[in-house]
């Protein structure tokens, strides 16, 4: 009769540690997807500040190409950059954009009549950090989708 007992606080055990195991697995993973979104804003906020007021601009006040290209530009790469050391940065991808775009044409950099904008228009500067961010355990998927934008004045623009 004893060893029936033993057999089944040796099953409630291997239940109760398995349970516990699991929540414990799903609180880290939801506390370590709350530090790295907290992370992508502070890094999407340090690229939109850096942008703002980088003074090399075209002569509409358009930031350079090479600044704003998607994912491989200065300030995406300083975005992920600052990122990588949290997470890996392969399905995060980041773009910046001026609004409203410096040039009459629409977009930078400028090959006709700079636009002068309206009194009551704020230019400012976009960073957009999107993507699929990969969970630390795929006990419920493979990841996570972000979409965090920060927006700053921009001060090198005429009218900023």
């Amino acid at each position: 009769m004893k060893t029936r007992f033993r057999g089944q606080a040796l099953v409630e055990t291997a239940l109760t540690v398995t349970i516990l195991v699991l929540l414990s697995l799903g609180i880290i993973q939801f506390g370590y997807a709350f530090i790295q979104l907290g992370m992508i804003a502070n890094a999407a906020r340090d690229g939109a500040r850096f942008a703002s007021s980088r003074p090399t601009r075209d002569a509409c006040g358009c930031l350079q190409a090479g600044d704003t290209t998607a994912d491989t530009g200065t300030i995406a790469a300083l975005v992920l950059n600052e990122l990588s050391s949290v997470m890996n940065t392969s399905g995060v991808h980041v773009s910046v954009t001026q609004n409203p775009s410096p040039c009459a044409s629409g977009g930078c950099p400028c090959s006709g009549a700079c636009r002068t904008p309206a009194a009551s228009t704020l230019p400012t500067v976009d960073v957009l950090v999107s993507g699929t961010v990969p969970y630390i355990f795929r006990l419920a998927g493979t990841g996570y989708t972000v979409n965090r934008t920060a927006r700053f004045r921009d001060e090198q623009a005429p009218g900023g």
